[in-house]
């Protein structure tokens, strides 16, 4: 699960403590004081650290690489400016620490959580020359099922300059203003650090190809509780987080159009998959999770949508008053387009923000003539700064806010109200960091007063989730003569209009249908994971002249030969030494140099010359890579050729992404179903941005919310009686304890119905006692059984999986044991067949453990790795579950599942390779086993 959490505190220089001592405990390291002559050492702490790394600017030695050579200079330059380090009320500050949480490995691999950290590092720094540390720690290496991986990103308050710190520190976190009488110092401007972390992380997962959405936020939002107050008072935490629930459930359960507003954030669209994790959150059962999205979904405020007219079902929202604003301003920029420099409406873009400010600067100073009033406008007041230096004159700074009316009166921050008139000129000089609905807003003002409005847009800083601004530089100042990194760069911006034009005429789009790969391409890239064992197999087929005749494999799992590239789908921790990274990671290839077909060994290379030998039979995690999916095409060699296939609209922007950053070693082949020319193509690339403008989207209500109108509406139906008679109902109303008459109809067939009185009945008390089965397992910890034992109740087949996945998840031992079932039964399991056969001569031949065990040792090859969750059923496996079972059959799987796990079990003893009372031998029939 991915959280916007980002939280920033900062470290001090201390008399006994400093640098060495925050970055010996981030690295889990032995660091040397110098100042102190004192050693702080955290190596015995439980290693969970899988990466540390250390990144410098261009002026810094090569020796702070080291993390140990970084906090003893950092310790260094903040004590040669400090008079005293006693007897002082405030500590000097030395570095700004970060906290941020990380999807678990399952979510998100260990490189991809590598490269997201640095991402947001980046972020962070901005344009300060100052070094960075960070330190990725994973409890799950130390606790199976732990999801609370994260990193710590330290940096330091100095810039560095000619392999020095300098002597001024830097404040990059707030902006400190005075007031008006310059009598009171306050913080008037500050970072959303959450909001930084939800739009960089849901821009990289877009790019992965993936569909995690980070978790909204909650309408009301918790607090951090600081050590002293939950020791002095504990239970103020309690009553305050129970108003917090409270204040949550009424805002989901109230009304529709504040929920989503708050779910869209400045956005155009939302997708409808956050709103699901926010009614997760709060509201407990299944039916009444999926009642309250039926019924936000059908809100006649809420506006549903979808990629193409092809979906069934729409995968964003947003609300009727957002759609008009944004639809007016795409209206407007569409009738600006073509005039040049006579338009009201115009865009600075580039690679360089101080060019972008220099033009930006003689074109409002052109368009004001000197006579017409200037305002320049940005989020906070600190944007318009370097505006404001280029321009000179007299001019009018103000916020988005200010203008609009709605920044809250503060005594010590009152608001500064503009009014746009008519005549003048709205520069706006980072629009690329405006939110959505802010920016359309502020648009339709200065339109309607009149005024002309100058943007400037620098595409190094934008990101794919701004999209108003974006959608503005592509129609109406598009670059000219794209070289191959700057299409990258202007498609990861947004500019997909202008980056796609360039690509066909490089000709690196292709508008076919999937042909046979030709024999120079290394590597087919599908854009739908489903496809990923069709391709492979085609295209070891297709070259198969050129195969070495030497194979290695496992069971029921593709043969592997020396030239053969392979995949990984887990990380290899076991093999790690310590304070090194993991060298075999998921999602990375490698080529095979040699197999050796006695050991079941093959020997990879993995990069940079590393040759690391595979055991197949203690690390299956190996696949064949003839075919990759988008992510994990992003690590494959870069003189290597690829052809990326774009079959569906669900990412077809990160499938042109990947073939821009290949530059020219990859080409895009797009289906007919997506797109035919370039303009349907940049229809299909801005649809699949994970917040587009509702215009480039298209209308679609939801089958369910539907049906369930249609539903509600609908009269029970009547057949007309004759004279003087009432009307007989087909469907008649249930009346509480009353027998219906039994009604006759027109051809003299008799209609019984008997409504039995409603009862409602206490469920029985859990049972305590023993296993029936012998076992020390107690019974209260086993799934209680429904309140009859055979029932008729069925459930068919398209409704298995998800009742079969709410016992997964209901009951941690039946969770354990289908966890345990799977791994002893996987494909490249030895003697699955025989621990199989045991398995179902140990339970009821016909029950549903029989049943899952018949498959699961049917099943040829795992599932894709990344697509399914530890409690869903493989999916070859969840289409073929028998027509139906009971109630009464679900209690029974949940049952054995957890019997499972029980110690000294006969489950438990034939999963584990252990003889069963009276038996003397192995599963393998190797010989006797001592007990």
């Amino acid at each position: 699960m991915a959280i916007a959490y980002l939280r920033l505190s900062f470290w001090h220089l201390r008399p006994d403590r400093g640098a060495c001592h925050q970055i010996a405990y981030f690295g889990r390291a032995r660091i040397r004081d110098r100042r102190l002559a004192k050693t702080f050492d955290f190596a015995r702490l439980p290693d969970d650290l899988v990466y540390e790394a250390v990144t410098l600017p261009e002026a810094a030695p090569p020796a702070w690489a080291v993390p140990a050579a970084l906090a003893d200079a950092m310790d260094a330059a903040e004590t040669t400016r400090v008079r005293r380090l006693r007897d002082r009320r405030r500590w000097p500050q030395i570095g700004a620490n970060f906290v941020l949480a990380l999807p678990p490995d399952d979510e998100l691999t260990l490189d991809e959580a590598v490269e997201l950290t640095n991402r947001i590092a980046q972020a962070v720094r901005g344009s300060w020359d100052a070094p960075l540390y960070v330190a990725i720690h994973d409890p799950r290496r130390l606790r199976p099922g732990a999801r609370t991986r994260h990193a710590h990103i330290f940096m330091a308050l100095r810039e560095v300059r000619k392999g020095a710190f300098a002597r001024t520190k830097i404040r990059p976190f707030a902006r400190v203003r005075r007031s008006a009488e310059q009598k009171s110092v306050f913080v008037a401007q500050g970072t959303d650090w959450p909001r930084l972390a939800h739009e960089v992380q849901q821009a990289y997962f877009a790019e992965l190809g993936i569909d995690l959405v980070v978790d909204p936020p909650a309408p009301v939002g918790g607090r951090h509780w600081s050590r002293t107050s939950l020791q002095t008072e504990p239970g103020r935490r309690d009553v305050h987080e129970g108003l917090t629930r409270t204040r949550n459930l009424a805002a989901v359960s109230g009304p529709v159009e504040p929920l989503v507003g708050h779910l869209l954030r400045g956005r155009g669209v939302v997708q409808i998959a956050e709103a699901r994790r926010l009614l997760a959150r709060f509201l407990d059962g299944e039916d009444e999770r999926q009642a309250r999205l039926e019924a936000i979904l059908g809100d006649a405020s809420i506006v549903t949508l979808a990629r193409n007219p092809g979906e069934a079902r729409p995968s964003s929202m947003t609300t009727g008053a957002v759609q008009q604003v944004i639809e007016a301003v795409v209206r407007w920029v569409d009738s600006e387009s073509g005039r040049g420099p006579a338009a009201s409406l115009q865009v600075v873009s580039g690679t360089s923000q101080p060019e972008i400010l220099e033009e930006t600067a003689r074109r409002v100073r052109d368009a004001a003539g000197g006579s017409a009033p200037v305002l320049l406008l940005g989020v906070a007041m600190s944007d318009t700064d370097a505006l404001a230096d280029k321009l000179g004159g007299t001019f009018s700074v103000s916020t988005f806010l200010d203008v609009l009316g709605e920044r809250p009166w503060t005594p010590r921050s009152p608001p500064n109200r503009q009014t746009i008139v008519p005549g003048a000129i709205v520069a706006i000089a980072r629009a690329e960091q405006v939110g959505d609905q802010m920016l359309a807003r502020v648009l339709l003002v200065a339109r309607d007063a009149g005024a002309a409005v100058v943007l400037g847009f620098d595409v190094t800083k934008a990101n794919i989730v701004n999209r108003v601004a974006a959608h503005i530089a592509d129609n109406l100042a598009p670059p000219d003569a794209l070289t191959d990194e700057q299409i990258a760069r202007c498609l990861r911006a947004g500019l997909i209009r202008c980056a796609l034009t360039a690509m066909a005429q490089r000709g690196r789009l292709l508008f076919e249908a999937a042909v046979p790969v030709a024999q120079n391409v290394d590597f087919v890239v599908c854009d739908d994971t489903r496809q990923l064992r069709a391709r492979n197999e085609s295209f070891r087929n297709a070259s198969e002249g050129r195969r070495a005749q030497t194979t290695i494999g496992l069971p029921g799992a593709p043969a592997l030969s020396a030239g053969d590239w392979v995949c990984f789908f887990k990380t290899d921790y076991s093999s790690r030494y310590p304070k090194r990274h993991p060298e075999i990671r998921a999602g990375r290839l490698g080529r095979i140099i040699e197999v050796v077909p006695g050991r079941n060994v093959i020997r990879v290379e993995i990069g940079d010359g590393l040759v690391r030998n595979v055991k197949l039979d203690k690390f299956p995690s190996v696949r064949s890579a003839h075919a990759l999916s988008i992510r994990e095409a992003r690590y494959a060699p870069k003189t290597a050729s690829l052809v990326v296939e774009l079959t569906s609209h669900r990412s077809a922007w990160a499938a042109l992404l990947l073939a821009a950053d290949r530059a020219g070693s990859a080409v895009a082949r797009i289906d007919p179903a997506v797109a035919t020319d370039v303009a349907g193509l940049i229809a299909a690339a801005a649809a699949s941005l994970p917040a587009p403008l509702p215009s480039e989207l298209v209308h679609c209500q939801d089958p369910d919310v539907v049906f369930s109108e249609i539903m509600r509406n609908c009269e029970p139906a009547r057949i007309e009686a004759a004279d003087g008679e009432a009307p007989i109902e087909i469907i008649p109303e249930p009346r509480i304890g009353d027998e219906v008459a039994p009604p006759v109809l027109a051809d003299g067939a008799d209609v019984r119905a008997t409504v039995a009185p409603a009862v409602i009945e206490e469920p029985p008390p859990k049972p305590v006692g023993r296993d029936p089965r012998g076992s020390d397992f107690e019974v209260e910890c086993m799934p209680t059984p429904p309140e009859t034992a055979p029932t008729t109740l069925v459930i068919p087949r398209e409704k298995l999986h998800e009742s079969v996945r709410a016992i997964l998840c209901a009951n941690p031992r039946t969770r354990q044991g289908w966890a345990s079932l799977t791994a002893a039964l996987r494909p490249d399991a030895p003697d699955r067949v025989k621990v199989g056969e045991k398995m179902i001569a140990l339970c009821n031949e016909s029950g549903p453990l029989a049943v899952l065990v018949r498959l699961l040792i049917s099943t040829p090859v795992e599932e894709a790795l990344g697509e399914l969750e530890e409690s869903d059923l493989p999916r070859s496996l969840a289409e073929s579950l028998p027509p139906s079972w009971s109630d009464w059959d679900l209690y029974v799987l949940a049952q054995d599942l957890a019997m499972i796990v029980v110690p000294h079990s006969a489950f438990y003893r034939v999963l584990r390779g252990e003889p069963l009372p009276g038996e003397a031998t192995e599963l393998d029939g190797s010989g006797p086993r001592p007990r």
